[in-house]
């Protein structure tokens, strides 16, 4: 938001808050689950941006 880019700002907090919704997490978040790894959850988090989640 300080970059004055409201609507990719709001992409990236959309992005993140659908991984968090539907449970992905590393290893580091998150112990006991079904972890992917960071490539994943990057990729994961690309995903969702590009579709404008």
């Amino acid at each position: 938001y300080s970059l004055d880019a409201v609507e990719a700002a709001t992409a990236i907090e959309n992005a993140i808050n659908r991984e968090l919704e539907e449970g992905v997490r590393t290893g580091d978040l998150e112990r006991g689950t079904a972890a992917v790894s960071t490539d994943e959850m990057g990729d994961i988090f690309a995903r969702y941006v590009a579709d404008g989640v």
